[in-house]
């Protein structure tokens, strides 16, 4: 696991999600369709944990990419990593990061959200 904490995690994210350099996918953390790769917000958190150094088993599988195996929602460890509290991120209990990305809500948008820290979205920081 990386060495970097969950604050300094989440700015990561949110800088790859409006940084341009990724292509929005729907319905998957990642695809990869004639080497053309997009990703789900999630999916760029994925990427970001690897870049950082955290390891995962990265395969395709029908185009969609996986990693350790899951294609919908995060891998424990990336969940942890930045202390979501649901591996979909799940918030305001109804909501998740997952349907908004699928929804065409944009990267940018997405990592407004996240940075606004809606409730039930990250796990409560030991005192």
């Amino acid at each position: 696991m990386t060495t970097i904490g969950r604050k300094e995690a989440r700015k990561l994210w949110v800088e790859a999600l409006r940084s341009g350099e990724y292509r929005q996918a729907k319905g998957a953390l990642g695809m990869n369709d004639g080497g053309v790769k997009a990703y789900c917000c999630l999916g760029v958190a994925c990427e970001v944990y690897l870049d950082c150094g955290g390891v995962l088993k990265v395969s395709t599988e029908d185009g969609n990419v996986l990693y350790n195996r899951h294609d919908a929602v995060l891998p424990e460890e990336v969940q942890c990593w930045l202390g979501l509290a649901f591996a979909d991120g799940t918030y305001e209990r109804i909501r998740t990061l997952a349907d908004d990305n699928d929804n065409d809500v944009s990267f940018d948008k997405i990592a407004d959200l996240i940075e606004s820290e809606p409730s039930g979205l990250f796990e409560e920081e030991p005192a």
